[in-house]
C-alpha cells in the first residue's frame, strides 16, 4: 500500500482565505509600484537628457569668449593662460564625445571661469602681482564679492583681490615693482590690501601662514592684531591661528619690525629671532635654533630601486635641540608632503622607497622651549628603475623647450625636457617633474643683454645646452 506523502512548505498560502477588499488593496499597491517604477525610469531618462543638455551648453559657452580673447592683443603671460584654457576646452570636448557628461560640465565650467577671469582682469586694468607657482588647490577672488576661481601659474592679481589655499596646497605670489615673493602655505587666506605703503608692499593676512622673501624693498603684512615689516633682503614668516588673536613672527634671514595694533608695542627682530603675540600683548624676543646641515645622501643622489628600497637621510646635531622636523616632498613648496614629521628624536631617518621620481627633503630643529628654527637647505634624491633601460642605445640628446617671462630682474622659466633628465639653469639645478616639465625662477644681475643658460642631461649622459637672452634696464 502506498503512503500519502505530505510535504511541509516554509510558508503557507491560504488561497481561498483572501477577501475581495484584500484583493483590491493588493491590486492598488501593485499599480502604485508600477507607477513609481515608470516615474523613476522617466526621471532617470530626464536626468540623463538634462545632463547632456548642460554638457553641450558648458562646452559651447566658453568657445565664443575664447575666440574674443584670442583676437585681442595679449602679453605672453596672457597667451599662455589662453592656451591653458584652450586645453581645458579640448578636454571638455573629448569628454562630451565619450558621453561623459559630468566630466564635460566640470571641465567646461573650469574653462569658462578661467576665461572670465582673464576678461575681467583686462577690464580692471594693470595687475600688481601674479602667481609664480601653484601647488594643489589655490583659489582667488576679485574684490569683496563673487566666486573664488582656480588659480594657475601666471594668473595675475590686482589690488583688493583675495587668495586662499586649501589643505595640502601652497603658492608663490610675486609683486612686480618690489620683486617681493610671498609664499602661501596650506589653509591660509590673504588679501592684497592697500597697495604700497611708504616704502614697500602691504599684504593682509586673515589667517594661516605666509613667508615674505624681500629683495630691494621692504614689505609689510598686516593681521587683525599685528603689523609686520620685513626689511630688505630678508626672509620672514608670520603665522596666525584662524579665529584667534595669536600670531608668531620668525626671522630666518635679515630683520623685521613687529608692532601690536592694539597697544603700539614694538619689537625689532634680527636674524634667527622670534616673537609671539597673544591678544593685545607682544611676548619676549626669543632666539631660534640654527638650521641643521644635511649630511647625506649627497644632493641629487641617484638610487636604483631594483637594488635597494631604502634610503637613509642624515643631518648634523644642532646644539640645544631636543627634536627635529623632517619633510619629504615632490614639490619645492612643500605644500603636500610624503613625510611630515615633527618628532624626530635622532639625526637620521630611513625611508622605504615605493615609487620612482625625484624627491626633496629638509630638516628644522626644535629647542627645549618648543621653538622651531629655520629650515635647512633643500636637497634632492632621485629614485629610478634601470632594469628595462638600454642606455647604451640612447645617443639622442634630450629635447628642451623653453619659455622666459621677465619681470624686473626676476625671470620665470618654464618648459619641458626629456623625463628623467637633470636640468641646470645658470649653474643651479631646477626640479624636473615626472613628465619632464619644469618651472623655475632666477634673479638676474647686470644690465643690457643678459644670457640665461639651460643644460639638460638625460639618463644616458646625452646633453643639450641652450641659451636665451633677456634685456635688463639699468637701475
Amino acid at each position: 500500500m502506498s503512503k500519502k506523502v505530505t510535504r511541509s512548505l516554509p510558508f503557507q498560502v491560504e488561497w481561498y482565505g483572501v477577501s475581495v477588499d484584500s484583493a483590491r488593496l493588493i491590486g492598488g499597491v501593485a499599480l502604485t509600484l508600477v507607477a513609481l517604477a515608470v516615474g523613476y525610469l522617466g526621471y532617470q531618462s530626464w536626468n540623463a537628457t538634462n545632463l547632456e543638455r548642460q554638457a553641450y551648453e558648458w562646452v559651447s559657452r566658453p568657445e565664443a569668449l575664447l575666440r574674443q580673447l584670442r583676437g585681442e592683443r595679449n602679453e605672453p603671460a596672457v597667451s599662455t593662460e589662453l592656451n591653458a584654457a584652450s586645453e581645458l576646452l579640448q578636454q571638455a570636448r573629448e569628454a562630451l564625445g565619450q558621453r561623459n557628461f559630468r566630466s564635460a560640465i566640470g571641465l567646461g565650467r573650469a574653462c569658462n571661469d578661467q576665461l572670465e577671469a582673464i576678461r575681467d582682469r583686462g577690464r580692471l586694468g594693470g595687475s600688481i602681482a601674479w602667481f609664480l607657482s601653484v601647488q594643489g588647490d589655490i583659489q582667488y577672488r576679485r574684490g569683496e564679492s563673487g566666486d573664488f576661481l582656480r588659480a594657475h601659474a601666471r594668473t595675475e592679481l590686482h589690488e583688493g583681490d583675495y587668495v586662499r589655499s586649501a589643505s595640502g596646497s601652497s603658492a608663490e605670489i610675486h609683486f612686480r615693482e618690489e620683486e617681493t615673493v610671498f609664499t602661501l602655505r596650506p589653509d591660509s587666506l590673504i588679501k592684497l590690501t592697500r597697495g604700497l605703503s611708504a616704502d614697500g608692499r602691504v599684504l593682509g593676512l586673515e589667517y594661516g601662514w605666509v613667508a615674505v622673501d624681500t629683495s630691494r624693498a621692504p614689505a609689510e603684512v598686516e593681521t587683525p592684531y599685528t603689523r609686520l615689516r620685513a626689511g630688505e633682503n630678508s626672509l620672514v614668516s608670520i603665522a596666525v591661528s584662524e579665529g584667534s588673536d595669536r600670531s608668531t613672527v620668525r626671522v630666518s634671514q635679515g630683520s623685521a619690525r613687529v608692532e601690536s595694533l592694539e597697544t603700539g608695542e614694538v619689537r625689532e627682530l634680527g636674524e634667527r629671532q622670534q616673537v609671539s603675540q597673544n591678544g593685545e600683548r607682544l611676548g619676549a624676543t626669543l632666539p631660534l635654533p640654527p638650521a641643521p646641515v644635511l649630511l647625506g645622501p649627497p644632493d641629487d643622489y641617484a638610487i636604483n630601486i631594483d637594488s635597494t628600497d631604502r634610503v637613509k637621510l642624515t643631518w648634523n646635531p644642532v646644539s640645544g635641540a631636543i627634536r627635529y622636523a623632517l619633510q619629504v616632498s615632490r614639490s619645492r613648496l612643500f605644500g603636500e608632503n610624503i613625510v611630515d614629521s615633527e618628532d624626530r628624536a635622532g639625526t637620521a631617518a630611513t625611508l622605504r622607497l615605493q615609487e620612482e621620481g625625484r624627491y626633496l627633503w629638509r630638516v628644522a630643529a626644535y629647542d627645549r622651549n618648543g621653538t622651531v628654527g629655520p629650515w635647512s637647505e633643500i636637497q634632492r634624491f632621485r629614485v629610478a628603475s634601470y632594469r628595462s633601460l638600454a642606455l647604451e642605445e640612447d645617443a639622442e640628446p634630450p629635447t628642451l623647450e623653453i619659455e622666459v617671462l621677465l619681470t624686473g630682474s626676476i625671470a620665470l622659466l618654464t618648459g619641458k625636457t626629456e623625463p628623467g633628465s637633470r636640468l641646470e639653469i645658470n649653474g643651479q639645478e631646477a626640479v624636473v617633474a615626472a613628465d619632464g616639465s619644469f618651472t623655475a625662477t632666477r634673479t638676474l644681475f647686470g644690465r643690457g643683454r643678459v644670457p640665461i643658460e639651460f643644460v639638460a642631461v638625460d639618463r644616458a649622459g646625452n646633453q643639450t645646452t641652450e641659451q636665451r637672452f633677456v634685456f635688463l634696464d639699468e637701475r
